[in-house]
């Protein structure tokens, strides 16, 4: 199977992934909406952070899917019109590793939004200065590194997958057990 083919399969398959995260969110409006009566603790600020995560996911999903046979041919690192000299281990850690990466984007981001608008729009003035909950600040913090990892795991495949190839050349991969019966069984005993 050639790589462009592949990474189209693999980013139409995140597209779909967060796509139905963003249906299985759905509810979750209606339920606010239902029992927001001013009273429950639901700010403004609430209700757009859910808003967003439910629609964030499905407009990201489907532009996603709109840009795959580009996004593939970037991953795969297809030059002059897809002409391809056939398929190298190469390409495929590179569809791999920007596939993980989508996905570890896909999955944070709403969660990341969500705190966002928490962290900042929830903060509360306090003798004339804002304040902000530290649990709330170290979440969106943790949020915003996963987000941040995604994001180079995507934008710097050709990094991550030289670093693999450095780390073979360097002899850190695992040695096959055959070898070593091999070399044990010709070496001399005492």
């Amino acid at each position: 199977m050639e790589p462009n083919i592949l990474a189209r399969i693999a980013v139409r398959v995140v597209a779909i992934y967060v796509i139905a995260r963003g249906i299985m969110y759905l509810p979750s409006i209606y339920t606010v909406l239902l029992y927001n009566d001013g009273r429950s603790g639901i700010d403004t600020a609430g209700i757009v952070a859910i808003i967003a995560a439910v629609f964030g996911p499905l407009v990201v999903g489907i532009v996603l899917w709109m840009v795959t046979p580009a996004l593939s041919k970037w991953i795969v690192g297809e030059k002059n019109g897809g002409e391809e000299s056939g398929t190298s281990i190469g390409q495929l850690q590179a569809v791999a590793i920007s596939t993980a990466g989508l996905v570890i984007v896909f999955v944070s981001l709403p969660g990341f939004i969500s705190l966002l608008i928490q962290t900042f729009g929830g903060a509360y003035e306090f003798e004339g200065q804002r304040t902000f909950n530290v649990n709330s600040v170290a979440n969106f913090l943790a949020s915003g590194l996963k987000v941040l990892f995604g994001i180079l795991l995507v934008l710097g495949v050709r990094f991550w997958v030289r670093l693999l190839h450095r780390f073979k050349e360097f002899g850190l991969e695992e040695k096959s057990s055959n070898k070593l019966l091999q070399t044990d069984a010709s070496s001399p005993r005492d």
